[in-house]
């Protein structure tokens, strides 16, 4: 520019006009293209900024539905525990009570059989309440408890009711088990999850063999296949 300018001013007091005005105007072209330049460098620096500034806004707005997923569902998933922890009390507490009142009902029923006399309204009454509150189990827990309880004492599992029965009262009554294997295995069937049932009530191989009447490749196929079901081999 400075050339330009010193340029033009020769040509003046030299008269030549007309290549004073050529300069001239390569002079203000010049301008006009570092005043463009100028503006364009403006502008892109502006649109910088605000696409950073978008970008930014999404990084914390997902940031954010992220921990606030997380958040919830820590917060139901305690929510579900303690909720599940207290219908499990609150069930146990009613088992237990129901057995203790049928084994004294038992026991009154037997004193009355061996004592001289009539008894037998008595008798029939307290079958009743035996019936009754037997009943009352069945409906808070299937028939699991039962079913669990033969399996203890050696019985076997001869049907696929017995089986789901056992899985329902099995996953209240060791939930915290049985959500351990929802979470490393997947899409478990229900004799794979009576396998695991079995297993984890300390029977053997041999035993659980004798306790679901199969033979000892198809217990091998269980295993197999409980090995593919897990979801972090």
């Amino acid at each position: 520019m400075n050339v330009l300018s010193s340029m033009q001013r020769r040509y003046e007091q030299q008269h030549d006009y007309q290549s004073a005005i050529d300069i001239s105007n390569r002079v203000h072209h010049i301008k006009d293209s570092m005043t463009q330049a100028s503006e364009q460098a403006t502008l892109a620096e502006i649109q910088h900024k605000y696409d950073r500034q978008v970008v930014e806004n999404k990084y914390y707005k997902s940031l954010t539905w992220l921990f606030g997923s997380l958040l919830l569902l820590i917060v139901v998933s305690i929510g579900y525990y303690y909720y599940h922890r207290r219908t499990v009390k609150r069930y146990t507490s009613k088992l237990t009570a129901n057995e203790e009142a049928i084994r004294n009902a038992q026991q009154k029923i037997a004193l009355l059989e061996n004592m001289d006399g009539e008894h037998h309204e008595e008798i029939m009454a307290l079958n009743a309440q035996i019936q009754m509150m037997r009943q009352q189990t069945y409906e808070q827990l299937g028939r699991g408890k039962e079913v669990y309880d033969a399996v203890i004492g050696g019985g076997k599992l001869q049907s696929t009711n017995k089986e789901h029965y056992l899985i329902e009262y099995y996953s209240v009554l060791h939930y915290e088990q049985y959500a351990l294997w929802m979470s490393k295995y997947k899409d478990l069937t229900s004799r794979l999850l009576t396998y695991l049932i079995l297993q984890d009530m300390g029977k053997s191989d041999s035993e659980i063999q004798e306790t679901l009447s199969i033979t000892n490749s198809s217990l091998r196929s269980i295993k197999t296949r409980l090995k593919a079901h897990l979801r972090h081999p």
